[in-house]
Formats: structure tokens, C-alpha cells, sequence
């Protein structure tokens, strides 16, 4: 079975192509290990040239869409459906990419699925006119969608013809236990400071700034404590504090080593639209990490670590999260990994609903 994907090169501040990252790069490779044949475009509002990539099965192709570009684009991607024989058209990354697949779709009679890995509706694009009802119409006029969360699949099985839940996964050849020590010593970090994690987008509703607070709370009785960052800051200068190490925004590659550097690794997510409907990516990497987690009760949390019931607190409490860290400092809490997280084990779940489908 051929399929097309239509969806972004940049997502989740991360380059689908040199970062392999996601859902949208892992899927297409691991469902040619299942017979599948893919042909990704990936449209780029930030580069002029375009990129081909070739591994096993998929081909990956990025399409520049910045200005009159756009036009060009939309003539390539009916150009390269022509050339793929696709029996499917996939699309995910926002609610404009879902038109422009049924579109496609529908033109050439073929199946649509739309993949969900965020509630679109809370995008920035999402807030011109007409848009959220676009989006609903798309899910009620796709063949399926595929939703990254329960609560986004609840959310929307009513307005669907089918609705799967395939959430985001980790790649266990990047991401696995090392040791401690050997990383910390590579990252320059004191040996025996308790070290508390974070890495990802810096801001607000994911809770970083009540993150803040609680290691400023925890440095009181731990004098020695570091708050280790990493990702896009837009904090700005609320990170500048003496406990945090703030590393930047670093490539994939480096998050394992720093994940592994910890004591504890925190999602500590504030309650809102998005998060309420997400599935983070954190979560898959930190648990093949075999990591103490500390994370709020939101989204599907609570129930994918409910082994660690300690690990949990409530979303913007300041003391809530002091407290669970620090029981985790104290007696490490983990949770096994589940092996239904590996790319390998979402992909079969994946081409099962394609091929019933097709």
C-alpha cells in the first residue's frame, strides 16, 4: 500500500528531517518494515531549497511555502500524488493541512486520514475566522483520524466515521538508561547535587515559571539543588536564577544524555485547551529513560503513571510540586516501560486501521 503524507517540516520546535523526529517521521519508516510505501511532503515556511531524504521504504520531501511559493507547492504535491500511485492520503500538523489532504483525497478518489497529535483548534492559525469549523468538518468527512490522547478521542468520536488512539512514542535506540555519573561528568555538573529536569518548550501553561518556584522552594532545605533546562526559552529573563543551568535549546540527540543527568525529570504542565487534549512526547522518552517522573494530574497522566501515585500533584500549586519532588528525591518511584510506547508497536496499531481502510 502506497500512502501520501502531507504535513509540516518544523513541529514541536523540532526539524522533522535532521531531527527524525515524531510521529510524522517514525510512522512512514516503521510501517515500510510492514510492507507500507511512503511518500512524505513537508512543507517548510522557513527554507527556500528543497530536501530528499531516503530511507528503506519512505521518501521524505520538503516543499519551501514562504510567499508566491505557495502556489508553486499546491502544482508540486499534485505533481509528486500523480507520481506516487497512492492508495491513501494522510495529513497532520494543523487544520489547513487536513483541507488540503481531503482535498487532495477527494480529488482522486482515494481514502482520508486525518492525524491529531494536538488539539488544532487551539493554534494560532485556528483563530481566523471560520477555522474551527473547518476543522470540524474535516473530522466528520475523513474515512478516519487518529487522535495522540484519550481525551482528544473523546473529544471528537462523536463528529467521526472512525477514531483511533495512537499516541507519540520514543526512539529506544536513542533514548535508554545510562549512567548517571558518566553524563554528569560529561555536562560539567556537580556528582552528588540532587538535580531536578525539564526539557522542552519554556512558558507559561506548561507549567515551567511553577516549576521556578517549587526548586526555589526545595533550595531552602537543599542547598545544592540545580534545576537543569533545556529548550525554547520564552521565559526570558525569569530563568535567570543561581539554581538553574539552563542549556539552551539543544539538538534531540543531547536530550537522553541530560534526561540521564537527573535525579528527577518534571512535566509539570498547568491546565488549558491544549495540554487538557496532548500526549507528551516527554513522557515515552523520560519512561525509556527509567526515570522518577513528577508530573501534574492532567491529560492522560495520571492514568499512564499510575504505578508512581506519589509522582503526581496538582497542576499550578507551587507546594504540590515541592512536595513530590522531593518524595521522589527521597525514595525514587519509577514506572516500567510499556513497550506499546515503541514507534514499532504504534506503527502495527496504525497500518491495522489503514489496511481496514483500504
Amino acid at each position: 500500500m502506497q500512502i501520501l503524507w502531507i504535513c509540516k517540516r518544523h513541529y514541536t520546535n523540532k526539524d522533522l528531517i535532521l531531527d527524525h523526529f515524531g510521529r510524522l517521521y517514525h510512522f512512514p519508516i516503521e510501517l515500510g518494515n510492514q510492507g507500507f510505501s511512503s511518500e512524505v511532503i513537508a512543507l517548510d515556511y522557513f527554507g527556500r531549497g528543497v530536501v530528499v531524504h531516503e530511507e528503506d521504504n519512505t521518501r521524505f520531501r520538503t516543499l519551501p511555502v514562504m510567499g508566491f511559493r505557495v502556489i508553486h507547492a499546491w502544482q508540486k504535491i499534485r505533481c509528486y500524488m500523480r507520481e506516487s500511485r497512492s492508495d491513501i492520503v494522510i495529513a497532520s500538523g494543523d487544520t489547513h493541512f487536513g483541507w488540503l489532504g481531503l482535498r487532495l483525497a477527494k480529488r482522486h478518489g482515494l481514502p482520508f486520514v486525518f492525524d491529531i497529535y494536538d488539539d488544532y483548534r487551539t493554534f494560532g492559525t485556528n483563530r481566523l475566522p471560520g477555522m474551527k469549523r473547518l476543522f470540524l468538518s474535516l473530522v466528520k468527512n475523513s474515512d478516519a483520524i487518529v487522535c495522540s490522547s484519550r481525551n482528544l478521542a473523546h473529544a471528537l468520536e462523536s463528529y467521526a466515521k472512525r477514531a483511533y488512539v495512537i499516541g507519540n512514542g520514543v526512539d529506544t535506540e536513542l533514548f535508554h538508561q545510562t549512567d548517571r555519573l558518566k553524563e554528569r561528568a560529561a555536562l560539567g555538573i556537580p556528582v552528588n547535587a540532587p538535580v531536578i529536569g525539564y526539557f522542552g518548550a519554556l512558558q507559561r501553561e506548561f507549567g515551567v515559571e511553577t516549576l521556578l518556584e517549587a526548586c526555589a522552594l526545595l533550595k531552602q532545605k537543599l542547598p545544592e539543588l540545580r534545576l537543569l533546562l533545556a529548550g525554547r526559552n520564552r521565559l526570558g529573563a525569569k530563568l535567570a536564577r543561581a539554581f538553574v543551568d539552563y542549556r539552551g535549546n539543544v539538538p534531540q540527540t543531547l536530550i537522553p544524555q541530560l534526561i540521564s543527568a537527573c535525579n528527577v525529570v518534571t512535566m509539570p504542565y498547568h491546565r488549558g485547551p491544549q495540554v487538557d487534549m496532548s500526549n507528551p512526547c516527554k513522557l515515552a522518552e523520560y519512561l525509556a529513560c527509567n526515570m522518577p517522573i513528577v508530573a501534574t494530574r492532567v491529560t492522560d497522566l495520571p492514568i499512564l503513571l499510575a504505578q508512581c501515585p506519589k509522582g503526581l500533584c496538582e497542576p499550578g500549586d507551587t507546594a504540590s510540586l515541592a512536595a513530590a519532588i522531593l518524595d521522589q528525591l527521597e525514595i525514587p518511584c519509577t514506572v516500567r516501560f510499556p513497550q506499546e510506547f515503541t514507534w514499532q508497536s504504534l506503527a502495527k496499531k496504525l497500518g491495522d486501521g489503514l489496511r481496514a481502510i483500504v
